[in-house]
């Protein structure tokens, strides 16, 4: 990096924020009457947006996990039980066939391999971009070069 360190001190690596903005903030005032309770009807909103959010994206693993211990029957229930006796025979029977381990294992070195190729491919690649200066059309090119071909026949499809 000795090398390349003259080169880094000649880029410009401006604030995004301008150089006439402080960083800092300064402390203001305390609010008077109606702007503090805006503050915590705005508090009070971002939780509930929060919880909305997390339990659209909890539920469905937790769906998942408690039917990992429900029998076959218990599963296809409708409607879906939510209290039932918990059994791990689903558990017994998918590590008592021989070939799942296999399988597993199979997963994680195709995944462990595309991962280490796309770092070995992409870094190098990122840190060409990151040094030259693109241009919009080169950008846009490159981000076409990435998208599937399919991806360009969508606005036909009705």
């Amino acid at each position: 990096i000795r090398i390349l360190r003259h080169r880094l001190c000649q880029r410009d690596h401006g604030h995004a924020l301008g150089a006439g903005v402080r960083i800092r903030p300064r402390l203001l005032p305390a609010a008077q009457g109606g702007d503090m309770v805006g503050r915590r009807i705005g508090r009070a909103f971002d939780a509930v947006a929060l919880f909305a959010v997390l339990g659209v994206l909890v539920l469905p693993v937790a769906w998942v996990v408690l039917s990992a211990f429900k029998t076959r029957t218990e599963v296809a229930a409708l409607p879906p039980r939510i209290v039932f006796t918990p059994t791990l025979e689903n558990f017994v029977e998918l590590f008592g066939r021989g070939d799942f381990l296999d399988y597993t294992w199979n997963s994680f070195v195709v995944a462990g391999g595309s991962t280490l190729l796309g770092l070995v491919l992409g870094f190098p690649a990122a840190f060409a971009m990151a040094w030259h200066r693109m241009t919009w059309p080169a950008t846009a090119t490159l981000f076409a070069r990435m998208a599937p071909g399919t991806l360009f026949l969508l606005p036909w499809l009705d």
